[in-house]
């Protein structure tokens, strides 16, 4: 089943949480009858249901009401995200609720990936085409002892499904749906000149997904050729031990030193290895994976 995970960019705050956990839907009409309430399922850490009663007025730190690290901290106590699967307009009462069982699973593996030891809580409803849950969860890591860093790799690890194949999910949207959507766009022969803008960004996204997987497996080949220690520092250690192949170069500042990020330019593409130990790797020897083999690669 095909499913994408939503960042909520705003902090949910009480009325977000009433709003998710109300039996009813008040802010649009539902798009799919249902019967009794649309919310089907509350799940999470019990602390953490606390998050529903937060104390009036306080729109911004729903959580911080039953205590946290982040107590006086500025900046969001809590984020949100939304676990979707595809419009399911056609199915049937058992196959629509065996969608939300698997989403509320994917719920639980979510938070134990990618949000360890926080207390959560999920609600599912049932009142539109695509099942869906919203996940609400504290924005604090505890074994750094800060909050949660969703950086861009991360997100694209997220997007991948990757973390959710072991329970039938696959990627839906997010980045590789981009590039899904553009390389079809260019198997059509379509022009970038002639695209509207979300098309243009399509493309785009797919040409550099593109050129980064053929940078990626050309490290993949050489690290399995190598033989270094499977982790960044002993990637990065290999690489630095060289030779390097021709036309390669552990990119460095303009003093001289090591990137915070270490970074390998393959062919004039540049590659941070974080993303391709995290991401890269996985993808390459998924062959189900829908971005595996492109055409061109087919008819070499």
């Amino acid at each position: 089943m095909k499913a994408t995970v939503h960042f909520c960019l705003r902090a949910p705050g009480k009325r977000d949480l009433e709003h998710n956990f109300r039996g009813h839907a008040t802010r649009s009409k539902a798009e799919r009858s249902f019967t009794g309430s649309r919310v089907v399922f509350v799940g999470g850490d019990a602390r953490g249901v606390g998050a529903i009663s937060a104390e009036p007025g306080n729109e911004t730190g729903t959580m911080i009401v039953i205590g946290g690290p982040y107590a006086g901290r500025k900046g969001r106590s809590l984020r949100q995200v939304i676990l979707s699967a595809q419009d399911l307009p056609q199915a049937t009462e058992q196959e629509y609720h065996a969608a939300l069982a698997t989403l509320m699973t994917a719920a639980q593996l979510w938070i134990d990936t990618f949000a360890p030891g926080v207390r959560w809580i999920a609600f599912a409803h049932q009142d539109r085409n695509h099942p869906h849950v919203h996940l609400v969860f504290e924005n604090w890591d505890y074994a750094a002892n800060r909050r949660l860093d969703f950086h861009p790799i991360l997100l694209e690890t997220v997007q991948t499904m990757g973390w959710a194949k072991g329970i039938g999910l696959t990627s839906g949207k997010g980045s590789l749906g981009k590039a899904t959507a553009g390389k079809k766009l260019e198997d059509a022969g379509a022009k970038l000149a002639d695209l509207d803008y979300q098309e243009r960004v399509q493309l785009l996204a797919w040409q550099s997904f593109r050129g980064e997987k053929k940078a990626a497996s050309a490290l993949l080949t050489w690290c399995e050729k190598t033989r270094p220690v499977y982790s960044v520092e002993g990637i990065v250690a290999a690489l630095e031990a060289g030779p390097l192949p021709t036309g390669w170069e552990i990119r460095k500042t303009k003093s001289g030193k090591p990137l915070r990020h270490p970074t390998v330019i393959i062919s004039g593409r540049h590659l941070r290895i974080e993303k391709f130990f995290e991401l890269w790797i996985e993808l390459l020897k998924a062959p189900n994976q829908e971005l595996e083999t492109t055409k061109m690669e087919r008819n070499k």
